[in-house]
């Protein structure tokens, strides 16, 4: 009989898999390429595919668009991604804050950005244009304040984490809750030039 270890978190996405899944459904990568950049201890690369294909593709699939704009939506929803982390993950969590931050990071950021999204493109009854970028981005806006509000609230140690913070990196953070910092702003208007 096979054993398998029982993990603390079983919802928990550490950065560098919120960094993965962001590359993957990014067309240009490859399997391989995200095998590469995957790296932890708490899921599997099969874990991992599934997650992809179920709360992605699947996801995505569900919406009838024109290959074109499907790719470009998944490339926003990359992008998004890139510039949560570049913003938060670049902060030296230790491993024992990993089991606590992980999950409140994703039910408030992840999940309801893709449900957001398929929702907003599911009961528009109009064509998908560049500009319903900007009305995504500020439909899911305040999410950015919610994960903030849930992490100081849920998760043990995170205001002793904030305090020891430079100056520089609370401002980071004080503009990347605004939605100020967003590098997400100038993608958007690059894609409407």
């Amino acid at each position: 009989m096979r054993t398998t270890s029982i993990k603390t978190s079983p919802y928990f996405f550490p950065a560098e898999v919120v960094r993965a899944i962001a590359r993957a459904i990014d067309s240009k990568n490859d399997s391989e390429s995200l095998d590469n950049k995957c790296h932890d201890l708490y899921l599997s690369k099969n874990e991992l595919d599934q997650l992809i294909n179920i709360h992605i593709h699947k996801v995505i699939e569900r919406v009838e668009l024109k290959k074109s704009v499907e790719n470009e939506l998944k490339a926003l929803i990359a992008q998004m991604f890139d510039d949560y982390l570049k913003i938060v993950a670049t902060y030296n969590l230790s491993e024992q804050h990993r089991d606590d931050i992980g999950p409140w990071i994703i039910e408030a950021f992840f999940c309801p950005y893709l449900i957001n999204i398929v929702s907003f493109l599911g009961t528009r009854t109009r064509p998908f244009e560049k500009s319903d970028y900007i009305e995504l981005i500020n439909d899911n806006s305040t999410g950015l304040e919610l994960t903030f509000k849930i992490i100081e609230k849920r998760v043990k140690g995170w205001n002793a984490f904030y305090t020891s913070l430079s100056k520089g990196d609370k401002d980071k953070i004080t503009a990347w809750r605004r939605g100020d910092d967003l590098q997400l702003w100038q993608f958007v208007s690059d894609s409407q030039s």
